[in-house]
């Protein structure tokens, strides 16, 4: 007799550990700051689909073309009322450095974005976002 195998739950962060609240609060800022033209909410791979491998795989609706290094799309694009564009990553608050491909990727797409006179930045609170546009 085969007894199901159950995964164990796991456990979610505390509330404060959450990265929902960070783009929340960035939302919220980047509706009204008055140097702000206008924002985009990216909320790319969230969906999956089970891929014929039978592992489960993301959903991207967009591609990077031209661009030698792998970059990922960041929580937030936009541009500013000066014509320069922003990107911006929010992070749960206790978030230090980039520690993963992903994020590594991400870090690409932010300084790509410096790059060329904006602002790009990983956010751990509104707070940092505002005094990024606020000194831009």
């Amino acid at each position: 007799k085969q007894e199901a195998q159950i995964k164990p739950v796991k456990e979610r962060a505390k509330h404060r550990q959450l990265e929902a609240p960070v783009v929340q609060a960035i939302s919220e800022l980047l509706a009204v700051h008055p140097k702000v033209l206008f924002a985009v909410r990216q909320n790319s791979g969230m969906a999956s689909y089970e891929a014929s491998t039978g592992r489960y795989a993301p959903v991207w609706f967009h591609k990077f073309l031209r661009y030698p290094e792998k970059m990922r799309m960041p929580d937030f694009i936009g541009w500013l009322t000066d014509g320069r564009p922003f990107a911006i990553e929010a992070k749960r608050p206790t978030w230090t450095r980039p520690r993963d491909d992903r994020e590594r990727e991400q870090a690409v797409y932010l300084e790509t974005i410096r790059k060329i006179g904006g602002i790009g930045l990983f956010a751990t609170s509104a707070d940092q976002v505002a005094e990024a546009l606020n000194f831009s």
